[in-house]
């Protein structure tokens, strides 16, 4: 085994932290630490894909599409609704599972999506709603090896002397024919946001070997505070824009307008309106619908760049 050091860019919207990360690599691949399964974990309901009739999930509903579309709702302490809408493959199918990942937060809603390819469940992703003390939810995403038994999700963990909940994530790149490369990160929470554990574990250090995929998805330090009304760091409220509008013909090149410069349609689209929350992974334009250019105004948060086309990894506004 040898160690290199790594030195990476975490984004957070026009900021950026740089992190020294030792990076502990093994020729033959060697598997990270394995942890205790979260326990307490709740299935809430599969997705069945022949009917729309909404499920009861408890404190809200799922509503099924037979095109793979999901959408979760509820409403939150104020009596707002909220929506989350995901699309997966009818035919691998989905679950969602209910996990209290916060120990002082209500449990979080985990929708697992297994994916349609031939990777042996590498392209499974985990879709995390985490709620504040509003019960207003904010997610948070993972593409990796997730599996799942009776008891739950093998990824949600507990680590260290108390016992914290962890999202252990685990993803493998493959530069050809049984050259397969894997890797493990650790992420807990505190309140609707994400911390990436780094330093020494389990006789680790985290992240577990070098993956570039590693920092896709925003995340904030364990030094930094969450404002308790937005759920947004200090340093991430500086970085405020406004949404003028929509640009480009197609999904390819359709851009969002801001205030800040334009920026390519992020993964996940979060909005507040008078009405409630509606949360959209991979948005299009319609799901645009309600907000008014030059009246709604939010943050970019974090950066997702492949072979140079860059874009944000959430777009969250607020009108």
């Amino acid at each position: 085994m040898f160690k290199q050091v790594i030195r990476t860019t975490v984004m957070f919207g026009a900021a950026s932290l740089v992190v020294n990360a030792t990076l502990c690599l093994n020729a033959q691949n060697q598997p990270a630490p394995s942890f205790a399964m979260l326990s307490g974990q709740q299935k809430l309901a599969d997705c069945n894909f022949q009917t729309s009739d909404p499920v009861s999930i408890g404190i809200g509903t799922m509503k099924t599409d037979p095109d793979g579309t999901v959408i979760l709702s509820g409403h939150d302490g104020t009596g707002k609704s909220w929506t989350a809408s995901y699309q997966a493959f009818p035919g691998a199918g989905c679950q969602l599972w209910q996990a209290r990942l916060e120990r002082s937060q209500e449990p979080a809603l985990v929708f697992v999506q297994f994916g349609g390819n031939t990777s042996g469940g590498w392209d499974t992703t985990l879709s995390v709603l985490l709620f504040d003390a509003q019960n207003r939810p904010f997610p948070w995403q993972a593409t990796g090896k997730f599996d799942v038994n009776k008891d739950g999700i093998d990824g949600l963990v507990t680590i260290g002397k108390a016992d914290t909940p962890a999202v252990l994530v685990r993803t493998r790149q493959s530069d050809g024919p049984e050259n397969d490369r894997d890797s493990s990160s650790l992420y807990t929470f505190s309140g609707n946001r994400a911390i990436e554990l780094t330093g020494e574990l389990e006789g680790k250090h985290w992240p577990f070997a070098a993956s570039s995929n590693l920092h896709k998805w925003p995340t904030l330090p364990a030094s930094h505070t969450l404002k308790t009304s937005s759920g947004i760091s200090n340093a991430e409220a500086g970085d405020a824009t406004r949404f003028e509008g929509v640009a480009g013909t197609n999904d390819s090149n359709r851009q969002l307008i801001l205030s800040s410069g334009n920026v390519y349609f992020p993964d996940v689209l979060v909005m507040d309106t008078r009405s409630g929350r509606r949360i959209v992974s991979s948005p299009e334009q319609s799901d645009l619908a309600g907000l008014e250019a030059g009246k709604a105004t939010g943050v970019t948060l974090g950066n997702n760049c492949n072979d140079g086309d860059c874009h944000p990894v959430v777009v969250w506004l607020k009108q």
